[in-house]
């Protein structure tokens, strides 16, 4: 069994027949995440742009509840999905410190180029960790707080809670972070996931064979 999401004492559960391969080191990315991973990330004195990327629908309307509390002059990439709510008034917000991508097929290049991202704990969460781009998590479901709980607890992300009580509070403090701060959560990250989950599934499973 394959689980990224799992933690590796969870394999206690499972029959002693039952190869398991769980946990962070065996999160499946595409190979460009592996190669990025390898780039240098450097930092200014605070967070100078932004990703905001709640996937295809964004069903708690996450987006456009964030961008009221966004500092104006701070860039800010928002990625949009087809099942977006808003999309009008997203599109109409497109200005020189706010940008609209939609049809993003490739995540690395955005989460590279940008001092943080907000998401939730899904698969872009463990892309975020590989690239070093330190990621604020509001979670859409009850399993993808517990990553984003675990990920914080490792000191690889910032935890805000689920979509319908997520903690505002925090931002005035994820806007102030000191560069040695964004500079720790994002070793943290890259230690917690480097690309080379493929690889290690790929191996395990032809050992077995």
């Amino acid at each position: 069994m394959i689980d990224c999401n799992l933690n590796p004492g969870d394999s206690q559960t499972f029959s002693s027949h039952t190869q398991t391969l769980f946990g962070l080191p065996y999160s499946v990315l595409g190979p460009e995440f592996e190669k990025l991973h390898l780039r240098q990330r450097n930092f200014k004195d605070q967070i100078q742009s932004l990703l905001i990327t709640f996937g295809g629908t964004d069903p708690f309307n996450i987006t456009t509840d964030l961008l009221k509390h966004i500092p104006n002059k701070l860039k800010t990439t928002i990625i949009m999905g087809p099942g977006f709510q808003n999309q009008k008034t997203l599109l109409e917000l497109n200005n020189e410190h706010i940008s609209i991508k939609e049809n993003v097929e490739n995540m690395a290049p955005m989460l590279v180029s940008h001092d943080g991202v907000f998401c939730s704990g899904g698969v872009t969460l463990h892309e975020a960790m590989c690239l070093g781009t330190p990621a604020f998590v509001i979670s859409q479901v009850e399993h993808q707080e517990d990553k984003a709980k675990q990920a914080e607890s490792q000191g690889a992300a910032i935890n805000l809670g689920q979509a319908n009580s997520w903690d505002k509070n925090r931002l005035s403090e994820i806007f102030n972070l000191e560069n040695k701060v964004l500079q720790k959560i994002s070793g943290m990250g890259k230690k917690c996931v480097d690309g080379k989950g493929l690889s290690r599934v790929v191996e395990a499973i032809l050992l077995t064979c």
